[in-house]
């Protein structure tokens, strides 16, 4: 699968709602291009969105995270090379998050991460950073 696309969907009380990895995914295992437009994601117990691998572009629009005890992140991004990252209009409340940020992102390298209007409200965070950890190392070309 090269692109996955979840729009209008609400996840609640559960495991991860999303994870893509190498070699097990409930979105898919090999998606080049994750969108998520419109989706609530509430009362998870670990992180809410995890992508462990080489996702060519991430969209994330107009979602709301409340409620989640994330291990590492409520949206956590580790190990992408020479993609995007596009977060749009998020909402993270009453978030706790025992790792590195609410909203994490550890990539290699991207080509490019834009963040636009994203509220945080009554969130803990026990690792480094603050609502938003950001380590990544930014491509020119």
């Amino acid at each position: 699968v090269q692109y996955s696309k979840i729009v209008g969907s609400s996840f609640s009380n559960s495991p991860s709602f999303i994870k893509v990895m190498k070699n097990t995914a409930i979105v898919a295992p090999f998606t080049e291009y994750l969108h998520v437009e419109n989706c609530v994601f509430d009362s998870s117990k670990t992180d809410v969105i995890w992508i462990d691998f080489s996702v060519r572009n991430i969209t994330l629009v107009n979602c709301t995270f409340s409620n989640n005890l994330a291990s590492a992140g409520s949206i956590r991004i580790e190990g992408g090379e020479q993609g995007t990252i596009h977060l749009r209009d998020l909402t993270f409340a009453n978030e706790t998050s025992n790792g590195d940020g609410v909203l994490a992102i550890k990539a290699i390298s991207v080509s490019e991460i834009s963040v636009q209007r994203i509220a945080f409200t009554d969130n803990v965070v026990k690792g480094r950073g603050g609502s938003v950890f950001i380590e990544t190392e930014i491509k020119h070309g």
